[in-house]
């Protein structure tokens, strides 16, 4: 057992016991066959996370190891990520384990069971991270940037507006190709006088 010592926003900082750690690598070579020989172009390799099992001491010390990851989750949703700015200002966690030789690992916990049991007074859990900076990738900064999606797209979802009854009860205008024109409104105001005059006459 040795210690992983995890690194999050608001300068928090945990030293956990790891019993445990897989973390999947995956590669691929694309081949292309041409006329005369086979051509094989580099290899694609990847690590996009890394699942650690941890021994907790008590029911505290788990319970704000879980209180954290529930804030670094929603830190992630209001992060700063302008150019220049470093790994926990992105509301990422960075990850120190020497002994394994990771160093400045940075990720997101995407995954914490939070089922507790009785009588378990030294809770085992496996929680993941989702890498960015690791053994074979390393975050950018300019590159990965682009525009915001309402800027593209536009406002998708209007914002919410309370019902107001006064404004909300007028009916709704009808389109112009229905609308008749000036000349139309004169003729029928004349003709509606002519009519009443007629009307009159043969009372």
């Amino acid at each position: 057992m040795s210690k992983l010592i995890v690194r999050g926003h608001n300068g928090a900082d945990f030293k956990l016991n790891v019993t445990q750690f897989r973390s999947s690598l995956s590669a691929s070579i694309n081949t292309v066959q041409t006329r005369k020989m086979s051509h094989h172009f580099p290899i694609r390799a990847g690590q996009p996370d890394i699942q650690f099992t941890v021994q907790f001491s008590s029911i505290e010390a788990h319970q704000n190891f879980r209180d954290f990851v529930r804030d670094h989750q929603r830190n992630t949703q209001t992060a700063n990520y302008a150019p220049g700015s470093t790994p926990l200002s992105r509301g990422a966690v960075t990850l120190m384990w020497p002994e394994r030789n990771i160093i400045n690992w940075t990720g997101y916990i995407v995954n914490m069971p939070v089922r507790e049991a009785r009588f378990d007074y030294a809770p085992k859990v496996t929680f993941g991270v989702a890498l960015m900076d690791s053994l074979l990738s390393q975050s950018t900064t300019g590159a990965s940037l682009g525009g915001d999606f309402a800027t593209i797209y536009g406002v998708q979802i209007p914002d919410y507006v309370p019902f107001d009854p006064l404004a909300d009860l007028i009916p709704p205008t009808p389109p112009a190709s229905q609308q008749p024109n000036p000349a139309q409104k004169a003729q029928g105001l004349i003709g509606g006088i002519f009519n009443s005059i007629g009307n009159f006459l043969n009372s």
